[in-house]
């Protein structure tokens, strides 16, 4: 499960690093790095309906706010992660649960 965690949550940082916005749902991890309506989306997890609704608004504003939050994108996660210490904190982990 940690592994799938972290496999998200990767994802995530590199679509910032593309200085992409994203659409992510409102799970652990994921939810820190993107902040609604700032660099992305976060939508509930298990609801077609609202990733549709979240996908066509990307769609339709497209030119305005969406380029807006990918303008945001990348600052932000240069901001709040210096690369380096978050494999460090992911080594830590890793080791922890290899120790158990």
């Amino acid at each position: 499960m940690w592994f799938l965690w972290l496999s998200e949550n990767k994802v995530v940082e590199l679509d910032d690093e593309r200085k992409a916005p994203c659409i992510t749902t409102d799970i652990s991890g994921c939810n820190e790095i993107i902040q609604d309506g700032v660099n992305g989306r976060v939508i509930p997890p298990r609801d077609e309906n609202i990733l549709y609704e979240t996908m066509k608004w990307f769609y339709d504003h497209r030119n305005g706010e969406v380029k807006e939050m990918a303008r945001r994108a990348r600052s932000m996660i240069m901001e709040r992660y210096e690369q380096h210490k978050v494999w460090e904190a992911f080594l830590k982990e890793y080791r922890s649960l290899n120790n158990k």
